[in-house]
């Protein structure tokens, strides 16, 4: 477009159309995510993979070897997940929940109750994040099985080993509607209140300091193959995926036109709010949750 007599593109285009974003949120999960956007804006590389997984990959804690030593597996992180539990606790654990799938990276388990079944073809899937420090967990984990089984999540997923737990997204709940994930929010709220969090940047926080927020998986395929670092080209596309693209991608945009540091992370955030992202609390618009398959 034209300005002032010259033709603007990109980052100098936007400068003159979109107002800055307001003041920063005093949210946990904003302030995480903003100091994860600046450390890859600060990144020496300008190769748009590094630096949607450097984004996607904001917070984990170190993988240290006492941890990789304690969590080699799926059996040693069942086995300190229950820790905490009485036997009642895990017995009805088991009575609510079957296995439905174990990798490397992830151990899986479906609701059994009737009627649980994720979305239907073309709609999105509701994600709930619950992040409590990894040290939380034995004493955490009856109080999230028991409000994540009254709350109508259709399936759970936790890290499978000590890498898996230390990442913030450690433990995933699926719902196949926005209401039913707030119902079992609440639950959990004042279940898991005091706890420590850990928290997922990028996800759009409801309570706890980060300890829980929200997202949605997009309807559909959405694989980019510009971005290979998605367990090397593995069908995997989620929430968090899909912003660390949109926002590396403005990243290298913005250093292609001589943007860097504080400027270029205005563009992203400019550019992700375009979008229909509010880039304050990481929440998706109604047209954009409509646009990616959500409804309810």
């Amino acid at each position: 477009m034209e300005i002032d007599g010259a033709f603007v593109s990109g980052s100098r285009a936007l400068e003159s159309l979109a107002q800055a974003p307001g003041p920063a949120s005093a949210s946990h999960l904003a302030r995480l995510s903003l100091a994860a956007l600046e450390a890859a804006a600060a990144l020496p590389s300008a190769e748009l993979e590094r630096i949607a997984f450097h984004l996607y990959a904001a917070g984990r804690r170190p993988l240290t070897r006492i941890w990789r030593e304690r969590l080699p597996d799926g059996d040693a992180v069942l086995a300190f997940l229950q820790s905490g539990s009485p036997e009642p606790d895990r017995l009805r654990f088991e009575a609510a929940w079957r296995p439905s799938f174990r990798s490397q990276r992830w151990l899986h388990w479906r609701a059994r109750r009737e009627g649980a079944a994720p979305p239907e073809e073309g709609a999105a899937t509701y994600k709930l994040y619950v992040s409590p420090a990894l040290e939380e967990l034995p004493v955490a984990w009856s109080a999230i099985v028991e409000g994540l089984t009254a709350g109508g999540a259709f399936e759970i997923k936790v890290g499978a080993n000590a890498a898996g737990l230390l990442r913030p997204d450690k433990l995933v709940a699926y719902f196949a509607t926005r209401s039913a994930l707030a119902a079992a929010a609440d639950r959990l709220a004042w279940r898991l209140q005091g706890r420590a969090g850990h928290g997922v940047p990028f996800t759009a926080e409801i309570a706890g300091d980060g300890l829980l927020s929200w997202g949605l998986d997009p309807a559909g395929d959405l694989h980019d193959p510009a971005v290979g670092w998605r367990s090397g080209g593995a069908a995997e596309w989620s929430w968090r995926h899909w912003l660390a693209l949109q926002l590396a991608r403005s990243l290298v945009a913005a250093r292609a036109e001589g943007e860097s540091g504080a400027g270029a992370v205005r563009f992203a955030l400019r550019r992700v709010g375009l979008a229909g992202v509010d880039p304050e609390t990481w929440t998706p618009s109604e047209p954009l949750r409509r646009e990616l398959g959500g409804g309810r």
